[in-house]
């Protein structure tokens, strides 16, 4: 494949992990309002939606040096998909415990989905895009650490709860 078409396909890449971004911190905004009664899960998901806010503006901006702009269309999308997605489970009796997972699964997603970023950006010789989604896979690595680490006292409490 020509470096043109490569290029283009890291642009739609960077398009795509935005319009997540913005999905998922409609999510978490939701997860973290229905886990009022978990305050350390809802602590870190409100410094986890800081952080995603951060990177979908690191991603702009780097769109904008690229001469390109965020996809109107997939973040409307992406935004009113993330809204329905944290409300998915609220009918639950354990949907602390579901939207936990369903968190939990999403960072291993955007961790993957950074990986192919670098790569891409590694193939173009396009170290600024390598540095950025290299910083954000160390984010989201970190907040699927605490997950992965949090997640046995979470079902604990919330059988405890019960």
């Amino acid at each position: 494949m020509d470096s043109a078409k490569q290029q283009k396909i890291l642009i739609a890449w960077l398009k795509d992990a935005h319009a997540m971004e913005k999905s998922l911190e409609q999510t978490m905004k939701a997860f973290a309002k229905a886990a009022e009664a978990f305050p350390d899960l809802q602590t870190k998901l409100e410094e986890h939606i800081e952080t995603t806010k951060d990177q979908a503006e690191r991603i702009e901006t780097r769109l904008t040096a690229m001469g390109e702009d965020t996809s109107t269309m997939k973040n409307v999308t992406g935004e009113i998909m993330g809204a329905l997605q944290g409300y998915g489970a609220t009918f639950a009796k354990d949907e602390v415990i579901k939207n936990a997972l369903k968190a939990f699964a999403s960072e291993y997603y955007e961790i993957a989905s950074y990986n192919a970023i670098a790569a891409a950006a590694t193939e173009l010789g396009d170290t600024e895009t390598v540095d950025l989604a290299d910083s954000i896979i160390e984010e989201e690595q970190e907040m699927a650490d605490w997950a992965e680490e949090n997640l046995p006292d979470l079902v604990e409490q919330f059988l405890e709860g019960e």
